[in-house]
């Protein structure tokens, strides 16, 4: 199995009205690619977040962030 204890932002995908379908979203990148890029513009290390877990028996410390993209109809939004 492999293991990672890298720092992560993780990108969340929804189509509110078929979440079966969420995973389609991946394919308009052209919709995403701007909101990405201005959480990239405007990122701070302070306003990650600190996970702590466990594997094995060795402790990890990571930072994590999420960004949200949800998609109703039309409209997308990212937050």
């Amino acid at each position: 199995m492999r293991f990672g204890a890298e720092n992560r932002i993780y990108l969340i995908l929804v189509d509110s009205e078929n979440l079966e379908q969420s995973w389609k979203m991946k394919r308009a990148f052209s919709l995403i690619e701007p909101k990405v890029g201005e959480y990239i513009d405007n990122f701070s290390a302070s306003c990650l977040k600190t996970v702590r877990f466990s594997y094995g028996k060795r402790d990890y410390t990571a930072l994590a962030d999420a960004l949200f993209h949800r998609q109703i109809g039309y409209f997308c939004e990212v937050y």
